[in-house]
């Protein structure tokens, strides 16, 4: 087989290509429709919760310190994950993939950066700055912590060191996917507006 999928308008991208997606191919209905019908923690939630979901609290936590323009990057830091398998953290590092162009096979890791690099690029999303990492990768854990609390069985055990503490006076309670899909849509929309106003 050819290494194309066909995604939700049809469309049918190269996932593996080596310079990312062409940016005719990247749709963000596509990519909301995707990270909203697809699970986090490998499907092993106590009920399904959804990547969209996942990103637009990260993108609220981020807004709250840095402001729109940050929170925008931050709602699409999991973007690749809209044309690529869900794989787990712990793996991905294990996982070498064979992509046209290149005389070694390269980490999942690094196909999921060139992947993500152009479809920020085809949105118009500027890169995150080092800082903007920083609190996209802040806000990714303490979302990763919460949702082990809520949905999962907390973080006892876990050998990561320095973690931090869940989100306080909140539960999640996840939403439909329908739901999460508008909602990632709607914050698009409202913080590339407030991006194009500055």
């Amino acid at each position: 087989m050819k290494p194309i999928i066909e995604t939700r308008s049809g469309r049918m991208v190269r996932p593996l290509h080596p310079e990312g997606l062409h940016p005719d191919d990247v749709d963000l209905e596509d990519i909301a429709h995707a990270l909203a019908m697809k699970c986090r923690w490998t499907g092993h939630t106590a009920t399904f919760y959804s990547v969209a979901e996942h990103a637009i609290h990260v993108a609220t936590m981020v807004e709250m310190s840095l402001g729109p323009a940050s929170a925008l990057k931050a709602l699409h830091h999991d973007d690749a994950e809209a044309y690529l398998p869900d794989v787990a953290a712990p793996i991905k590092d294990a996982i070498r993939v064979a992509v046209p162009g290149y005389t070694e096979p390269v980490s999942f890791c690094r196909v999921e950066q060139i992947l993500l690099d152009s479809i920020m690029d085809a949105l118009a999303i500027p890169r995150p700055t080092p800082a903007e990492n920083a609190a996209i990768h802040f806000a990714d854990l303490t979302l990763l912590v919460t949702e082990a609390r809520d949905l999962m069985h907390g973080t006892e055990g876990w050998d990561r060191v320095n973690l931090p503490t869940p989100l306080p006076g909140i539960i999640l309670r996840p939403w439909p996917c329908s739901q999460a899909k508008l909602l990632f849509l709607q914050l698009h929309r409202r913080l590339s507006s407030t991006q194009a106003e500055t």
